[in-house]
């Protein structure tokens, strides 16, 4: 998977994102524990509309956490080289 992290918004909850449009993956990692989920099957409007979301947190619990998107949790010695720092 080819993921551009997006980091330059500021929320309580996710630290930072990225969708893979091929795999249709959507990827985040959460602020309070810095672990990094990976979401499958996600639209590509879903994605769009994290990305002009002025909550990012709120849009997560309203269109991805409370939908029936698989997850996973990805392995720590996969997070941080392809994540950015968290600020």
């Amino acid at each position: 998977m080819n993921f551009n992290w997006k980091s330059d918004f500021e929320s309580s909850q996710l630290a930072a994102y990225a969708y893979d449009a091929p795999t249709k993956t959507l990827a985040i990692r959460f602020v309070s524990t810095d672990s990094v989920y990976h979401y499958f099957d996600v639209p590509e409007t879903i994605y769009f509309g994290l990305n002009l979301a002025e909550s990012k947190g709120s849009f997560f619990i309203h269109n991805i956490k409370r939908s029936p998107f698989r997850y996973e949790r990805q392995p720590s010695t996969q997070e941080k080289p392809i994540c950015p720092p968290n600020p």
